[in-house]
């Protein structure tokens, strides 16, 4: 992991490096049209979306060879023979990715290393379904499945997509700008004519000029450096989409949200989804149950899961029944009291019961997160908003209150 962060260390440099090239270029051609101050806001709006039109492209081609694959398993056709047809019909991206799969399978690589070889937009958590499918013999559903999930979260709109990446970013680069200049020209005016008026500035103003010379410089360094970093990244997708450190950043990620609790919480609901999709399948494949729960401990799953699998088919391995060792290993509650009424195919049902539970609420809660950004986001960005105007107006309204009070006349 240590070198993983220090390869993520590296990128994260020469994605600053990058950004601050960008907008230098764009803001010298800008700045001949006497505009170069608009080159921030500018590429904040340009490369994002840019960028993940590129990425959704990358995506839709990979379910696209997906699909493919799919026809070939269902149709019970040699997926080379599927894969060499398609190129004759497809456009010049999809052509050499369908290429570079079908030359991996017929130098007998298996199917889920060959797509994850050649076909970078799609997930390790996919990878990981797939290779457990060929393991398990149920290739043919897990295809159905990953394709039917692709579709139905393919992003329609790539605006939305944009703005949840650039809005906070740019909010958190252009508030620090703007209360920059505000506590460098004109707070201390404000001082100055307090001092020879002898009246002591309101406590809202006093607080933000205390924080901005307290961590002001840190804060907006630091704030520079992610914009920076944010653009250079997006620059590097749009250049070349989900390539291999982009792939790198998204494993860092993906670790990131997975130790912060909101998220993990979230995340553990699919991870128990799949890993219980795996045992159901193949149990319906025959497998015994130890072997099954194995299988899922192979899944591209958060820590707290692998290691409740893991436990789980060692004290099977070691002969205790199913209900207590999934109680003691720490499996979902009403799963191990479900199971100690299963008996026999039963069993399956129980498993694919709590995966359709839990793939719903993984769905649920991320179509209610979805549902909270922007307003939270308005909300988060209000309150500083919100500061900075109270530091300015409260002292005009009390320095007015001062220098022309008002007489009331009988």
């Amino acid at each position: 992991m240590s070198k993983t962060i220090f390869r993520f260390f590296l990128f994260f440099l020469a994605w600053i490096g990058s950004g601050a090239l960008l907008l230098f270029i764009f803001g010298v051609l800008l700045g001949f049209l006497q505009v170069g101050y608009i080159a921030p806001l500018g590429m904040m709006l340009v490369v994002p979306v840019v960028a993940i039109s590129r990425r959704n492209v990358s995506r839709r081609n990979a379910l696209t060879i997906a699909t493919y694959v799919e026809q070939a398993v269902r149709l019970n056709v040699p997926i080379p023979q599927i894969l060499k047809a398609a190129e004759r019909s497809e456009g010049s991206s999809v052509r050499l990715q369908l290429r570079d799969v079908r030359e991996l399978i017929e130098q007998g690589v298996p199917l889920h290393r060959a797509m994850a070889e050649s076909l970078t937009a799609m997930s390790n958590r996919s990878v990981g379904l797939l290779g457990a499918a060929e393991r398990i013999n149920r290739l043919p559903q897990t295809l159905r499945r990953i394709v039917e999930q692709g579709r139905r979260r393919m992003p329609k709109d790539t605006a939305t997509g944009a703005f949840y990446l650039a809005y906070p970013i740019t909010m958190i680069l252009f508030l620090t700008v703007v209360v920059t200049l505000i506590c460098v020209f004109v707070l201390p005016k404000y001082e100055q004519i307090f001092k020879d008026f002898h009246i002591q500035l309101p406590a809202v103003t006093i607080w933000l000029l205390d924080f901005v010379r307290d961590v002001g410089p840190i804060f907006g360094v630091l704030a520079i450096v992610v914009a920076l970093a944010y653009l250079g990244r997006a620059w590097w997708e749009a250049v070349r989409p989900l390539g291999p450190s982009l792939q790198m950043s998204r494993g860092i990620s993906d670790w990131i949200e997975s130790i912060i609790p909101p998220t993990r919480g979230i995340l553990r609901d699919r991870d128990w989804a799949d890993a219980l999709g795996v045992i159901a399948e193949g149990l319906d494949g025959g497998l015994p149950l130890p072997d099954a729960i194995n299988e899922a401990t192979k899944l591209h799953t958060g820590r707290y899961v692998h290691e409740t699998l893991e436990r789980w088919s060692s004290r099977l391995a070691q002969g205790q029944d199913l209900p207590n060792s999934a109680k003691l290993s720490g499996a979902p509650r009403g799963l191990a009291g479900m199971l100690a009424t299963a008996h026999g195919a039963d069993t399956a049902d129980v498993f694919r019961f709590f995966e359709r539970f839990y793939r719903a609420r993984f769905s649920r809660t991320k179509i209610v997160l979805q549902a909270l950004f922007v307003p939270v986001m308005v909300f988060i960005f209000a309150i500083p908003v919100l500061w900075v105007a109270l530091s300015i107006f409260v002292p005009l309204i009390e320095l007015i209150s001062v220098v022309s009070p008002m007489k009331v006349r009988l």
